[in-house]
């Protein structure tokens, strides 16, 4: 490997200090903002030290800090950080919150227990050969093999993505999903690669390239569209300002909306989209989101999830039997966890208290 701090590894080394000033950053900001961006200053406070440990393994350079392969761990902080960001970015809690990081308490723990092995009996931890071991933490050993944590990141970068894509606005989220899975895609690449005899260690490079491109790609985000960063003291710009919606057209659509959701029940579509209540409606997608900000308050989406779980719990009081999943889906979502976030926040409570309520 390299054994000197040449023009690649000073440019990696630099992209760490970015990260961790950026990833600062993104926490300077009022507590609602703080509690948005947390999963993001995690992912990218992780990708800069995990920089600063493959630069020092690159260069041995004795003011560079050595991490002792923290970097191990950081894949399953990435994953569940991913997806609890793009649930955030809606003011949804990713319900469990505390079991998807199960897996990194697990990984720090046999880190720090290696750690307590005398140093000449390391290699025989990883081989499988220490007798002294537990054989608990013999068998969690395999929570660091690269195959387990590269299919763990990958399951939660694919449920961040359809989460994102389902979710029409959310898309500053569906960008730091793209990010991630180039890094991903680096990552599984080099893993695949690293089995041919045309590989070299400058193939090393593709990861830590890619974690900089996800880098400075949030920071130039910041810069240039702060409005993206949700949650962030700068205001957001009312794009609807100055336009004003001709009266007859508002006194004409709005029964026409009413009958849709209130008679035909079109909330309860899982599919339902913006773009297909629009075309009954005769309108184009910008007039009806004006529509609904000016006269509701609200997106396309808050505006259906109002309905959906008005009629959710209209199901809890007239069918109480049936189960909260059936509830979810009668009442249009496809996705109970959605239902569960979107219950809680527009009544405070999850859906089973409220049910076992209205069965009291």
């Amino acid at each position: 490997m390299f054994r000197h701090l040449d023009a690649y590894t000073s440019f990696f080394f630099i992209a760490a200090g970015i990260g961790l000033f950026l990833a600062i950053a993104l926490m300077i900001d009022d507590r609602e903002a703080q509690k948005k961006h947390l999963p993001l200053f995690l992912i990218m406070a992780g990708f800069s030290l995990t920089l600063v440990e493959y630069v020092h393994m690159w260069s041995e350079q004795p003011f560079i800090p050595r991490l002792r392969g923290i970097w191990l761990s950081m894949p399953y902080l990435f994953g569940p950080c991913l997806l609890m960001y793009v649930h955030r970015l809606r003011g949804e809690r990713l319900a469990h919150t505390w079991a998807h990081f199960l897996p990194l308490l697990l990984v720090l723990s046999v880190h720090i227990y290696i750690w307590t092995v005398p140093a000449g009996s390391r290699s025989d931890f990883f081989n499988g050969t220490y007798a002294e071991g537990s054989a608990l933490m013999n068998a969690l050993l395999y929570l660091r093999w690269h195959y387990v944590w590269l299919a763990y990141m990958s399951i939660y970068t694919i449920l961040a993505a359809r989460y994102a894509w389902s979710h029409p606005d959310v898309r500053y989220g569906k960008l730091v999903v793209l990010l991630f899975t180039g890094y991903l895609v680096a990552l599984v690449s080099y893993y695949v690669l690293v089995s041919f005899p045309f590989f070299n260690n400058y193939y090393d490079y593709g990861i830590s390239f890619m974690m900089t491109v996800f880098i400075y790609s949030i920071g130039l985000i910041m810069m240039k569209k702060p409005e993206w960063m949700r949650g962030s003291r700068i205001k957001k710009v009312d794009k609807y300002k100055g336009e004003q919606l001709p009266e007859t057209l508002v006194k004409s659509v709005l029964p026409k909306l009413d009958q849709l959701m209130i008679q035909e029940r079109w909330y309860t579509d899982a599919d339902l989209r913006l773009q297909g209540v629009a075309d009954e409606l005769g309108l184009s997608i910008h007039t009806l989101s004006q529509l609904l900000n000016t006269h509701y308050g609200e997106s396309f989406t808050q505006f259906v999830n109002r309905y959906r779980i008005a009629h959710a719990k209209e199901l809890m009081h007239h069918s109480p039997a049936l189960s909260v999943k059936e509830i979810a889906y009668q009442s249009g979502y496809n996705n109970p966890t959605s239902f569960y976030n979107n219950f809680k926040a527009l009544t405070g409570m999850p859906p089973s208290e409220y049910l076992k309520s209205e069965v009291a």
